[in-house]
């Protein structure tokens, strides 16, 4: 109940959404702080005054960005923990259903056992990692990495 959350989003219109979506579902505003930020740029998620979060969630995020920015999006969710923090990490995993539905000539070259990019439909160029993939990313940001795993979730 006393919770607060700090969202960043790279899109305005995703941020407005958010928004919209928030005061339908009453939650207070002065409890969700919504912010413009592109972490993989560089971009500090909060400003060196403010208290640290005790966790940040990347949702789909490091799928969205170009892998060499991947470790620049990590610090900058990390800079944002406070001491014993959390980290957590929701995206498309490598050999998931999203990536296998991909065509082979929309792959962006080889690939490895840690990550594979592809060109979606829409343009954008998405990116699956391994679990391993994943830990060397976090433990090259400088993160101990507690858990790296796949979750299956079936939808009906």
């Amino acid at each position: 109940p006393r919770a607060a959350v700090l969202a960043c989003d790279v899109s305005p219109t995703s941020l407005a959404l958010c928004r919209l979506r928030l005061r339908e579902e009453g939650f207070a505003a002065r409890r969700c702080d919504l912010r413009l930020c592109d972490p993989a740029a560089g971009q500090p998620l909060l400003d060196p005054q403010e208290q640290r979060c005790c966790a940040v969630l990347l949702a789909f995020t490091l799928s969205s960005i170009p892998p060499d920015t991947a470790a620049a999006a990590l610090q900058a969710a990390a800079a944002a923990l406070r001491p014993g923090g959390h980290l957590l990490v929701r995206d498309f995993g490598l050999h998931d259903m999203r990536m296998e539905r991909m065509r082979p000539e929309q792959a962006l070259g080889p690939g490895s056992d840690l990550s594979q990019s592809f060109v979606r439909a829409n343009g954008l160029a998405q990116t699956y990692y391994s679990k391993e993939g994943l830990a060397a990313l976090a433990q090259a940001a400088g993160l101990r990495v507690e858990d790296a795993g796949y979750r299956c979730i079936r939808q009906e």
